[in-house]
């Protein structure tokens, strides 16, 4: 989401702008001058390179996109006149199979008219992400339930949707759960993908492990210390 005063155009490296890059054995922008797009992919909270008027879009007045001072737009934005407004960008990795690669941010600032940019949920996974809703990286946990009940000494049966390495339906997954202090509850457990242990079915991306097999558990709610009961 850009924020300011301060404008750019396709195609320049001058001013106020974002750049998002995904980083291989090449280097592709997907946000930013370089791509363009700007009525379809903004990378300025202004488009122009002169200062904003009744007739011309430019910087100088706040979030005012391809719009002239009178709110008039110059692109065929629809984006109304001042709005905030989070922008989705998807891009296919297909390209990138077999590859390490690195999301890489940066932006540019002038002094005189001041921009800032927001970026929220940074999802690298086959899976779909809910704005607003905290998850873990790249993973969707369907298991145990938001807003659940859960009392000490039951199994905490986990499911959870990811594009997991390695792929192979018999290759299990380690993880481990942490409460809202950042503490781990318990130790590592296994998750797998391959029919058994809670799992509906194989190969499928669902992740899952119910504790119902002694010999690969999953974690256990703890028992919280009670006063006055210690025993020497």
């Amino acid at each position: 989401r850009p924020e300011g005063w301060d404008s750019n155009v396709n195609g320049s490296n001058s001013w106020d702008y974002i750049r998002i890059q995904i980083v291989g054995t090449t280097t592709t922008e997907i946000v930013g001058p370089t791509l363009g797009s700007y009525a379809t992919i903004p990378f300025s909270p202004n488009y122009g390179t002169n200062q904003a008027s009744t007739t011309e879009f430019g910087y100088r007045h706040y979030n005012g996109f391809d719009m002239t001072t009178n709110q008039v737009h110059q692109l065929g934005m629809t984006v109304p006149y001042t709005a905030e407004p989070l922008w989705t960008r998807t891009v296919s990795l297909a390209a990138y199979a077999g590859q390490t690669v690195t999301l890489r941010i940066t932006t540019s600032h002038t002094v005189l008219y001041k921009s800032w940019f927001h970026i929220d949920e940074v999802e690298w996974s086959v899976v779909t992400a809910t704005l607003g809703a905290p998850q873990a990286f790249g993973v969707n946990i369907t298991g145990p339930a938001e807003g659940g009940v859960y009392v000490p000494g039951q199994i905490l049966a986990t499911t959870v949707q990811v594009d997991a390495t390695p792929t192979r339906p018999t290759a299990p997954m380690i993880a481990r759960i942490f409460d809202n202090t950042n503490t781990s509850v318990g130790t590592d457990f296994l998750l797998y993908n391959d029919g058994t242990h809670g799992d509906a079915v194989a190969g499928d991306a669902f992740w899952t492990n119910d504790g119902l097999i002694p010999a690969e558990p999953a974690p256990t709610i703890p028992f919280p210390a009670q006063p006055g009961t210690a025993r020497t």
